[in-house]
C-alpha cells in the first residue's frame, strides 16, 4: 500500500486528506478522517474522480499533481534507462519495495554487486527500499536494500 498525505492550501480551514493506493495499478482512495470521500485513477493519461462524498474543486487536480510528483513514478524509468542493457523491468510494489526483473543475458550475481553500489545515487527517498533482483526467468532472486540519501 502507498499513502500520502495532502494538506489542503485553502485560506480558511487547513485540512489533511489521506491518498491511499492499496495495491498498484488501483485507484487511489481520498479519505477526509475517516470518510472515503472519492476515488481518483490515470486513465489514458486523464485523472478520472469519482466521488462518493463532496470533494472540494480543484482538490482532484492538486492530489494528482502530488501523486505525479513522488519519486515512486519515476525510480523504475530511472533503473532502466541507468542499466538498459540488464534491466528488462522494473515493478513497483509499494514506496518502500521494487521487482527489478533482469534480461536474460544478465549474470545477476554480477549485476547484484553493480545495483548494490550505484542504486543508493538514484534514491531520493530517505527510507531504506528493499529490490528484490531477479533473472529472466524468475527462477532466482538476490534481496538488497538501499538507504536512501538524506538531502
Amino acid at each position: 500500500m502507498i499513502e500520502l498525505i495532502y494538506f489542503s492550501k485553502g485560506e480558511n480551514q487547513k485540512k489533511a486528506y489521506h491518498i491511499m493506493q492499496p495495491r498498484r495499478g488501483e485507484p487511489w482512495q481520498i479519505v477526509d478522517g475517516d470518510e472515503l470521500i472519492g476515488t481518483m485513477e490515470k486513465l489514458q493519461g486523464l485523472w478520472n474522480l469519482c466521488g462518493v462524498g463532496e470533494i472540494p474543486a480543484g482538490l482532484c487536480t492538486e492530489l494528482a499533481e502530488l501523486i505525479e510528483s513522488q519519486h515512486f513514478n519515476h525510480l523504475p524509468e530511472d533503473i532502466k534507462t541507468h542499466w538498459p542493457g540488464k534491466v528488462l523491468e522494473v515493478v513497483v510494489k509499494n514506496d518502500a519495495e521494487y521487482l527489478v526483473i533482469c534480461k536474460p543475458e544478465t549474470d545477476l550475481e554480477r549485476f547484484v554487486k553493480l545495483f548494490s553500489a550505484y542504486a543508493p545515487h538514484l534514491l531520493k527517498d530517505e527510507w531504506p527500499i528493499v529490490f528484490k533482483l531477479y533473472d529472466a526467468e524468475m527462477n532466482e532472486d538476490l534481496e538488497v536494500t538501499v538507504q536512501g540519501r538524506k538531502f
